[in-house]
């Protein structure tokens, strides 16, 4: 499935087993292609994963 930035800017990819795959924030123009499940998350839950 796609994803823009229409659907959220912050994500992460789950597997199967619910395990973290990877996360990110989508920019304008991106366009996330995934199989796994992607869960939408707050500006927060994404730094509390990217702590830079």
């Amino acid at each position: 499935m796609d994803y823009t930035i229409e659907n959220g800017k912050y994500y992460k990819v789950l597997g199967a087993d619910g395990k973290l795959i990877t996360f990110g924030e989508l920019s304008e123009g991106e366009v996330l292609s995934t199989n796994d499940n992607v869960e939408f998350i707050s500006k927060e839950e994404f730094e509390q994963l990217n702590p830079l």
